[in-house]
């Protein structure tokens, strides 16, 4: 009887089929994962940037963010928060929006990576004929 079993050859070339896929697949899986990273930073400072909007409507008060590097800092009630980015850069600013929902300047503008990017902050203006 003879046994089955895989010989040295086949196994090596299994070891290096899957290495070569490997080297196909991990650099588009690590891509992916920074997009991911950046996506999520986005998002969480749009979040940022529309609750100061609706706490300033709300509570009828005017907010500030600040701005520099890669950092934003607000005071919210009696805390001070600073979020820190890894993938967002932005310019030494302060925004400022007002009780009545509108933001001086009204415009935003930061990177992304090494894409620039502006925020359009107040809604455009309505006119009447």
């Amino acid at each position: 009887m003879r046994q089955q079993a895989f010989t040295l050859i086949e196994l090596l070339i299994v070891i290096m089929l899957m290495a070569l896929l490997m080297s196909l697949v991990g650099p588009v899986a690590i891509n992916q994962y920074e997009r991911t990273r950046l996506v999520e930073e986005r998002e969480h400072f749009l979040r940022i940037v529309e609750r100061a909007k609706a706490d300033a409507l709300n509570r009828r008060i005017s907010h500030t963010l600040n701005f520099s590097e890669n950092q934003i800092s607000f005071s919210q009630h009696t805390e001070t928060h600073v979020h820190t980015y890894q993938y967002l850069t932005f310019g030494n600013e302060k925004l400022t929006v007002n009780a009545h929902g509108y933001w001086q300047p009204e415009t935003l503008d930061y990177l992304e990576l090494t894409r620039q990017k502006t925020l359009a902050l107040n809604p455009p203006a309505i006119e009447l004929n």
